[in-house]
């Protein structure tokens, strides 16, 4: 591979959990990666679920009971360590769930530098690019990540008219694209919506139907900052690559 290509891996959404096992969508991208090495990857943020932080769950006490930030930083942890084992560089968007731990510093004054990623996770001594929602985008390149700003039904061209800028995001758990033209500088420009790597049917939706679905996006950045961005569906825990490569579970 040539040094003047940056490949990356674009995942978003995991959603994880303490006591519960990893989604089989999430591990099928981890074995991909595992075996791709890239340069970049970026998790697109609502790295975990944060559920017992939630307003409408405080008054749930069967369901929040026994949970903990101790826990729940065990398991982000542990996959950021294999995440950084597999790339060179590990970039990571704060969600609108993860941002639910700031809400309740700010609620509770006494738990600041206590239970903030920044105190838990340690991005800045492990060489984890932590980027807050107030400060993105982050751009590798001419591309630009967010976890997500909108989500009305044409969210990819709400997105894509805002920032008048090429876009990756999550956030709304299903693929959607846009593009359109620049024409006063003869540019062209795109927004990627990518789905999820979580439970399609979270117990709160409470067995209604969603249009979720699983997928990731791969990413190549050139040396002057051309890049070419693929939005990778998972189908029944599989995936095929434009190589022709099946990617499978098992």
């Amino acid at each position: 591979m040539s040094g003047k290509i940056k490949r990356g891996v674009f995942l978003t959404d995991t959603h994880w959990e303490a006591g519960k096992e990893l989604h089989p969508a999430y591990l099928l991208v981890k074995k991909f990666i595992a075996s791709y090495k890239p340069d970049y990857i970026v998790h697109g943020g609502d790295v975990s679920d944060w559920d017992f932080l939630a307003s409408f769950n405080q008054d749930k006490l069967k369901l929040l009971s026994g949970k903990t930030f101790i826990q729940e930083y065990d398991v982000i942890n542990r996959e950021f360590d294999f995440l950084q084992k597999h790339s060179t560089q590990l970039i990571v968007l704060s969600g609108n769930h993860d941002e639910r731990v700031y809400a309740a510093v700010d609620r509770a004054p006494s738990l600041e530098g206590l239970i903030e990623f920044e105190t838990q996770v340690k991005p800045k001594e492990r060489g984890i690019k932590f980027v807050r929602a107030v400060d993105q985008p982050y751009r590798i390149g001419k591309l630009n990540f967010i976890h997500g700003w909108y989500h009305n039904k044409y969210h990819a061209s709400k997105h894509l008219n805002e920032f008048s800028g090429n876009l990756a995001y999550g956030h709304l758990h299903a693929p959607q694209t846009a593009s359109r033209t620049l024409h006063a500088r003869d540019e062209r420009i795109q927004a990627w919506c990518v789905a999820c790597l979580c439970d399609l049917n979270p117990e709160w939706l409470r067995g209604r139907p969603s249009h979720w679905q699983h997928g990731f996006g791969i990413f190549t950045v050139r040396e002057k900052g051309d890049f070419n961005f693929y939005s990778v569906n998972i189908i029944r825990d599989s995936f095929v690559l434009p190589d022709g490569k099946e990617w499978r579970l098992a």
